[in-house]
């Protein structure tokens, strides 16, 4: 039973891990990257003919905030595309590891009773057709299994 949770857990992290060495080996495509830097800053700079009719003066502030606004938000896209590396703003990898080093550390650490290591599949909190039967599992077990 043990051994069942352990390798579902281990295939989940695999999955997990496998999805995260996708995203770190598949870059946006550097035609992608170019023309929407391309895009964004034609933007920005035809921004202000857009707006003076309807703005007039305020144009010059109004567009100094809006290209700010815009351009954070093409360089954030840059910063984070990959999370991998070492940079400010990439994820705490050696954070995280540590920390499941050190929960992996407690689980081991743990006193395991060897003499009763399925005491909860004769304990009265094991319901083991849940949502059908409320029955608990000695009253399963009591059950012959013609009456199952």
């Amino acid at each position: 039973m043990q051994q069942t949770t352990a390798y579902t857990s281990l295939t989940l992290m695999n999955d997990i891990m496998t999805g995260t060495e996708r995203v770190l080996n598949t870059p946006l495509p550097i035609a992608y990257s170019i023309a929407i830097a391309q895009i964004t800053w034609l933007y920005v700079l035809l921004l202000p003919f857009q707006l003076y009719k309807a703005l007039e003066w305020i144009t010059i502030p109004a567009c100094i905030a809006a290209s700010y606004i815009i351009l954070a938000i093409l360089f954030i896209g840059k910063e984070i595309e990959n999370p991998f590396g070492r940079d400010v703003n990439d994820l705490p990898l050696e954070g995280y590891c540590e920390q499941i080093a050190h929960e992996l550390d407690v689980i081991a650490a743990m006193d395991v009773h060897r003499d009763m290591p399925y005491a909860f599949l004769d304990s009265h909190l094991n319901l083991p057709l849940y949502p059908v039967s409320m029955a608990s599992f000695p009253v399963w077990a009591e059950r012959s299994e013609e009456k199952i």
